[in-house]
């Protein structure tokens, strides 16, 4: 009883180190419960909750880790984050208001789809998660005729805000479209690459060489 009342004594007379070369602390925390290191003006600098989510600067995390604050770190890896990179296959005796649908992602150096979320029979990207992604494609048009050609990105079907024109196309010449940006997606939905030519000459126009590519920015 005496050693107690000492220790508890000196503790509260100077700061207390819990130090171990060996084995751990153990500490089982009841429903509801929580493990907290405190400062003299905070009692948030790091907290366990019982359903195991971390809090760094919070004290109520609302995620297996949550920090308020600046994160440093040499390197940090993240799984899971859908990603593709196509190689477009030359589509020949095209007509205007046509999907790209012929895709490498298997042999080419670099080509991927870490989500088995792009049909590479189709063109069709299947979105895996709720998102922002960062899409991207250039691809070289061929006879697309005088009044030129767009490269639109779809969204189930409907043209979104990115897309590249070209004026200057005329037959027999070749033309280079390219779209870059970020699309908020919801899950299911499915994104296309549609090009038009609105004078190209069926049996001439062709979709060459080129890439279509994406990747998950961040969830929302």
């Amino acid at each position: 009883m005496k050693r107690i009342f000492y220790t508890s004594f000196l503790g509260m007379l100077f700061s207390v180190t819990l130090y171990s070369q060996s084995g751990s602390i153990n500490n089982t925390l009841g429903t509801g419960g929580s493990f907290k290191v405190k400062s003299a003006a905070s009692d948030s600098l790091l907290v366990v909750k019982e359903n195991g989510s971390v809090g760094i600067g919070t004290s109520n995390p609302a995620s297996t880790l949550d920090v308020n604050g600046q994160l440093t770190a040499d390197q940090v890896k993240v799984d899971g984050i859908p990603s593709f990179f196509a190689v477009h296959i030359p589509e020949s005796d095209l007509i205007t208001g046509h999907v790209l649908a012929t895709w490498n992602e298997t042999t080419s150096p670099g080509v991927h789809d870490n989500s088995a979320s792009f049909d590479q029979s189709t063109g069709q990207f299947v979105v895996p998660r709720d998102g922002f992604y960062s899409l991207t494609s250039h691809i070289e048009l061929f006879s697309a005729g005088v009044s030129g050609a767009h490269l639109y990105v779809r969204v189930d079907g409907v043209i979104t805000g990115l897309a590249d024109y070209t004026p200057t196309s005329y037959s027999g010449a070749s033309a280079m479209l390219s779209v870059a940006g970020v699309l908020k997606l919801l899950a299911g939905q499915t994104v296309t690459l549609l090009i038009t030519a609105p004078d190209a000459t069926p049996g001439f126009f062709s979709a060459e060489q080129g890439y279509f590519s994406g990747f998950l920015i961040s969830d929302f």
